[in-house]
């Protein structure tokens, strides 16, 4: 069995209707986007940290 059939099975026992579900799988994919936004700003600010150092350095 899938991951995603047992998933599913859980959520079908749990009794929630199709419209519960459809904001859980919502709520997912926002908390994934959120992630994936910060984890680019993160990134993008250190790659803007080590270009200015280097900038210093050529300067310096």
């Amino acid at each position: 069995m899938t991951p995603y059939y047992i998933y599913k099975q859980k959520v079908l026992k749990k009794g929630k209707g199709k419209i519960e579900r459809e904001e859980e799988k919502k709520g997912k994919k926002r908390k994934g986007e959120k992630k994936r936004r910060k984890e680019k700003a993160r990134l993008s600010k250190k790659t803007r940290k080590i270009l200015l150092r280097k900038k210093k350095k050529k300067k310096g």
